[in-house]
């Protein structure tokens, strides 16, 4: 396939005309969202852009019109080259330790991204023997070499999963493998559907640019730019010609007309001396068993078909029925995730559902969302979008967030 040789690739990303809302403007805009997006501290956040950004339409519709869209360039070739060293490389690392910044807040799923929110650091270590960390602050993930382990440090208590059970920390999952990083970034490209991937060179350097649209169902856009997945993006990753490294990755999200930054790697330290303390687990953590041994064991010892066969909201007038008489048993099936006595202390025990909104879909994720108001056992009222989802095994509906 013909390469694209150049020797500038920022000049060859840039289009000749564009026109760019400055940064006070756009940090207005986005003070406004963070201060009305306040997602739930679950793993499943809520949006209401399309109210918050309602008197900013004007401006992203006079953005778009001095918008230019940039050349599309040759599509990426299989650098097997490029792949050969990556792989020699990495197979001699000690280890890399890689540091990054999202828009997100500390606590949330890996996943969740919001253009609203400041830059959360983010460090991932690697070992040469396989075991991984990723610490955002307030949730870490760690494989040990066993298990992997995903804790709240302030809230101690967190889940003890199975070593394959990497989709926890998605998408940083890929930064387990950097020196097959740019032969995932095409079998990507070629799975989502609109996307548009160049290549670019100079004598030092192999850049892939990415355009990926949304790739979720947004008839109700409660998920709309609540990940990378869930956002218009546009990617930008650097190698090294000489040992196929990463160097450099950046993804940007479409944000009613505004380009906003929501992933930036800072710094990637190879052949890293990575320290045994690294990955010693905290003594004071309540864990909860979530390996698929427990699971398929708790499954013949729990009433698992009470939430079988039945529709998400039949399941949640299930669950509050159980919180109100504040049955374990069948709180253990659908509240899998959750520990009870971390419930029982928020309130949640003898709690009442006031109201019920119907089911539905949004983006990416693979479950559905029951809009519900709560009646605490403390007497205060929330409302909230519990996210259940019946994609195990049993088909047994498990509330996945909103909690």
């Amino acid at each position: 396939m013909k390469q694209n040789h150049t020797k500038d690739i920022e000049k060859l990303l840039t289009p000749q005309c564009e026109f760019h809302a400055s940064d006070n403007l756009v940090n207005k805009v986005m003070g406004a969202a963070a201060r009305e997006v306040q997602p739930a501290k679950t793993g499943s956040p809520g949006f209401r852009w399309k109210t918050v950004f309602a008197s900013a339409a004007a401006v992203a519709a006079m953005v778009a019109l001095f918008f230019v869209v940039k050349p599309e360039g040759t599509p990426a070739y299989a650098a097997e080259k490029l792949f050969a060293r990556a792989a020699e490389y990495f197979t001699a690392v000690d280890g890399y330790v890689v540091h990054f910044d999202v828009r997100t807040t500390g606590h949330e799923q890996f996943s969740y991204t919001n253009p609203a929110k400041g830059f959360v650091g983010h460090t991932m270590t690697v070992a040469s023997d396989g075991r991984w960390k990723l610490d955002k602050g307030e949730r870490i993930a760690e494989f040990d070499g066993n298990n992997i382990h995903v804790w709240f440090p302030e809230e101690e208590w967190g889940w003890k999963l199975d070593a394959d059970q990497t989709g926890t920390i998605f998408p940083f999952d890929n930064l387990l493998d950097l020196g097959g990083l740019m032969r995932w970034l095409e079998q990507y490209v070629a799975a989502s559907q609109g996307a548009d991937c160049r290549k670019v060179e100079d004598d030092e350097t192999v850049g892939l640019i990415l355009k990926v649209p949304a790739q979720g169902d947004y008839g109700n856009d409660y998920m709309k730019l609540s990940s990378v997945g869930d956002s218009d993006t546009r990617q930008t990753y650097v190698f090294s010609k000489k040992e196929g490294r990463l160097l450099s990755a950046k993804i940007e999200a479409k944000v009613f007309g505004f380009s906003r930054t929501i992933l930036r790697a800072k710094s990637i330290d190879y052949d890293a001396a990575v320290s045994e303390s690294t990955f010693a687990l905290p003594v004071n953590v309540e864990w909860l068993d979530d390996t698929k041994e427990t699971i398929a064991r708790r499954a013949t010892e729990l009433p698992v078909t009470e939430f079988v066969g039945i529709g998400p909201e039949e399941a949640v007038d299930k669950l509050f029925k159980a919180l109100k008489e504040w049955d374990e048993p069948m709180l253990k099936v659908i509240l899998r995730i959750y520990p009870l006595s971390r419930l029982e202390a928020g309130g949640f025990k003898g709690c009442t559902l006031l109201k019920k909104g119907d089911a539905f879909q949004s983006g990416t994720y693979g479950g559905v969302f029951v809009p519900c108001e709560i009646l605490l056992a403390t007497g205060r009222k929330i409302k909230t979008k519990l996210a259940l989802r019946n994609d195990n095994p049993w088909r047994v509906w498990e509330v996945d967030g909103g909690i």
